[in-house]
C-alpha cells in the first residue's frame, strides 16, 4: 500500500490541509504544535476509525481530543494505491461512531466499493489497529515494542494452532493461580514457628508443675509424719494424765454449782430490792393515813357538836367544849392504836428484810468459796495438760499445714490436666498443619515443575519459529555498532546477554533503548505484512541519539524508504533527513 495523497478538512489544529505524495521517503519537518502526531493520527483514523468516547478525561480520548474547534466536518480523506488500484478512502466522525460516514471510492472505476471488513486496515493488512500502531507508527513517546497477540501469531506462523497454544496459556496460568491459591491458604511459615514455640513454652510450663507437684508430695509425706508422730505423743500424754479426766468434771460440776449460786443470789437481791421499795411505799401510805383517818374524825366530831350547837340548839356551849375535847381525845387514841399495830408491821418487814440481807450474805460467801474451788481446779488442770494443750495446737497446725499442702496439689493436678489437653490438641494441630504443609509444598512443586515444563514446551515452539526474525534484527542491529549482545525471547522481550547471565535492555541509555527497539521493530515489520506492506511513520524518533549513531540511523530509514514508503516527521533541523531551506 502507497498513501499519494491526503487531505484533512478539520481534524484537530489542521485544517483545509493538503499533502500530495511523490517519493517513498517523505518527510515532515515543523516545529512543535504545528500538528505531526495529529496527522499521524489522521492517517490511522482513515484507515481503523475512531474508538467510542469513553468515560473519563475527554482529553485522553482520540474522538474528543481531536474534534475540531473551529467547527466544521470533522475528517477528510486519503488516497492510496494497492495492487496497481487506486482508491480515495473518506472519512468524517460524529460523537459516537454510529454518527460516522465513510466510503470507499475506487479512482480508476470511479465506483463506490464496499468495504468487506471493517475496519478498512484490516482488510487491507489483515491486523489489527492494535498491532497496526504498535509496528508501523514508530513515536518518540511510545517507542517499546509490545507485540498483541495476533501480531505473535503472524510473526511465529503459530496462527495454524494458535488456540494449542491459548490452551497451553491457559493451562499454565490455571496451575499458577493453583499454586498461588495453595499459597494463600498454606500455613504461613511464621505461624508454625509461633505454635511450635507456644508448645515449647508449655511443654517447659507442665515440667515445672510436675517438679512442683513431686515437692508437694515429698512435702505432704513429710508433714504427714510428723502428724502420726504428734498423734502418738498427745496418746502417750493422755496416758500419763490419770487425773486429767476427773479434774473435768469435777470443773465442770462446780461450775454447775457456781451457775446456781449466782442465780441464788441474784433472785435473793431481786427480792430484797422488791421489798425494799415496798416498804418506803408502805411507810409513806400509813403515815398519809395516819393523819387522814385523824383529821376525818376529829372534823366529824367538831361538826356534829356544831350542828347540835347551832340548828338544834339543844346543848350549851361548854357541852360542846366537852364534847371536842373528848372527841380529840378519842381521836388520839385512835391514831396511837393504828400506830401500834403499823409499828408491829414495821418490825416483821424489818426481820424479813434482815433475813434476806442475811441469805444474800451467806450465799455470797458460797460463790466466793465456789470461785475459789473453780480456781484451784482450773489451776490443776492447767498444770496437768499444759503439755497435752501443746501438742493439741501443734497437731492442728499439722493438720491445716497438709490441709494447704493438699488443696495447693489439686490446684497443680488440675493446672497439669489442663496443660496436657492444650499440649495434645497443639501437637496434634502443628502434626496436621506440617503434614499439610509438606503436601502443600509438593503439590506447589509439582504445580511449578508442570508449569515450567509447559511453559518450556510453548517456548521452544516458538523459539522454532523466531530464528528468521532474530537473524534479521541481529543484522539490522550490527549496522549501529552498539557492542552489545541483544537477544529477543519467546515473548519478544529484548534483554543483553553478559558472562553473569541476561540484563534488562531498561539499564542502558535512552539512546540504546531507542536504537534497540527501532530495530527490533524494522525487523518485524516485514514478518507481519504478508499481505500488503504497509507504510511506516517515524515520529522523532531520532532525537535521543549522538552524531555517530544519529548518522547510522538516517542511513537505515533511507534503506528502509526503498523497501517502504515512509512518513519521517522531525522538529529539529538536525534530525533531518532531506535537508530543506
Amino acid at each position: 500500500m502507497k498513501i499519494k495523497k491526503i487531505y484533512v478538512e478539520n481534524f484537530g489544529v489542521l485544517h483545509d490541509f493538503t499533502l500530495d505524495i511523490l517519493d517513498n521517503l517523505t518527510q515532515i519537518y515543523h516545529e512543535n504544535g504545528w500538528g505531526k502526531s495529529t496527522l499521524n493520527a489522521f492517517i490511522k483514523a482513515m484507515l481503523y476509525g475512531l474508538p467510542a468516547k469513553s468515560r473519563g478525561e475527554e482529553y485522553k480520548y482520540e474522538r474528543s481530543k481531536y474534534m475540531p474547534w473551529q467547527g466544521g466536518n470533522y475528517g477528510g480523506f486519503i488516497e492510496y494505491e494497492e495492487n496497481d488500484e487506486h482508491y480515495r478512502v473518506t472519512r468524517y466522525f460524529g460523537k459516537t461512531p454510529q454518527e460516522d460516514r465513510y466510503e470507499l471510492l475506487n479512482l480508476d472505476t470511479n465506483k463506490v466499493e464496499k468495504i468487506e471488513k471493517e475496519p478498512l486496515g484490516e482488510q487491507i493488512f489483515n491486523v489489527g489497529c492494535d498491532s497496526f500502531v504498535m509496528s508501523a507508527f514508530f513515536s518518540q513517546l511510545d517507542f517499546k515494542c509490545d507485540v498483541t497477540p495476533d501480531m505473535s501469531a503472524s510473526l511465529t506462523g503459530t496462527n495454524r494452532f494458535q488456540d494449542d497454544l491459548n490452551k497451553v496459556q491457559s493451562a499454565i496460568k490455571a496451575l499458577k493461580d493453583q499454586k498461588n491459591y495453595i499459597k494463600r491458604q498454606q500455613l504461613k511459615r511464621e505461624e508454625l514457628e509461633f505454635k511450635k514455640a507456644k508448645l515449647h513454652q508449655l511443654e517447659a510450663s507442665l515440667n515445672q508443675i510436675k517438679l512442683e507437684i513431686i515437692t508437694h508430695d515429698k512435702d505432704m509425706s513429710l508433714a504427714q509424719k510428723e502428724l502420726n508422730t504428734l498423734t502418738s505423743l498427745i496418746e502417750e500424754e493422755k496416758k500419763k494424765l490419770d487425773g486429767y479426766n476427773q479434774n473435768l468434771l469435777l470443773k465442770e460440776k462446780t461450775n454447775e454449782q457456781l451457775i446456781e449460786s449466782n442465780e441464788k443470789i441474784k433472785n435473793l437481791n431481786d427480792r430484797y430490792i422488791s421489798l425494799l421499795k415496798e416498804s418506803t411505799k408502805n411507810q409513806k401510805m400509813n403515815k398519809k393515813g395516819i393523819f387522814a383517818i385523824a383529821g376525818c374524825v376529829f372534823c366529824v366530831l367538831c361538826m356534829i357538836v356544831m350542828i347540835c350547837l347551832g340548828v338544834l340548839k339543844i346543848a350549851p356551849w361548854w357541852l360542846s367544849g366537852i364534847i371536842i375535847v373528848i372527841s380529840a381525845g378519842l381521836t388520839i387514841l385512835f391514831v396511837a392504836i393504828f400506830k401500834k399495830f403499823y409499828n408491829k408491821a414495821k418490825k416483821v418487814f424489818k426481820e424479813e428484810l434482815d433475813g434476806i440481807s442475811q441469805q444474800i450474805s451467806i450465799a455470797n460467801d458460797e460463790n466466793k468459796t465456789l470461785l475459789k474451788v473453780l480456781e484451784n481446779q482450773s489451776n490443776a488442770i492447767m498444770r496437768d495438760s499444759s503439755q497435752l494443750e501443746k501438742l493439741l495446737a501443734s497437731q492442728k497446725q499439722q493438720e491445716l499445714k497438709i490441709a494447704d499442702i493438699d488443696f495447693s496439689k489439686k490446684s497443680l493436678l488440675q493446672k497439669q490436666d489442663y496443660l496436657c489437653d492444650e499440649i495434645e490438641n497443639l501437637q496434634n494441630d502443628i502434626e496436621v498443619s506440617t503434614q499439610k504443609s509438606t503436601i502443600d509444598e509438593q503439590r506447589i512443586l509439582l504445580l511449578e515443575k508442570t508449569a515450567l515444563y509447559l511453559q518450556k514446551a510453548y517456548d521452544n515452539v516458538l523459539q522454532r519459529f523466531l530464528g528468521d526474525i532474530n537473524k534479521d534484527f541481529t543484522l539490522i542491529l550490527d549496522e549501529f555498532h552498539i557492542g552489545k549482545e541483544i537477544i529477543m525471547d519467546s515473548k519478544f522481550k529484548l534483554s543483553q546477554k553478559l558472562p553473569q547471565g541476561t540484563k534488562t535492555i531498561e539499564f542502558s541509555s535512552q539512546g540504546i533503548q531507542d536504537i534497540i527497539y527501532f530495530c527490533q521493530r524494522i525487523s518485524l515489520v516485514e514478518k507481519i505484512y504478508k499481505k500488503c506492506k504497509p507504510p511506516i511513520f517515524l515520529d522523532d524518533i531520532l532525537v535521543n541519539l549522538d552524531d555517530n549513531m544519529l548518522k547510522l540511523a538516517k542511513k537505515i530509514v533511507k534503506n528502509l524508504s526503498e523497501k517502504y514508503q515512509v512518513f519521517y516527521f522531525c522538529c529539529n533541523s538536525r534530525c533531518q533527513i532531506i535537508k530543506t531551506m
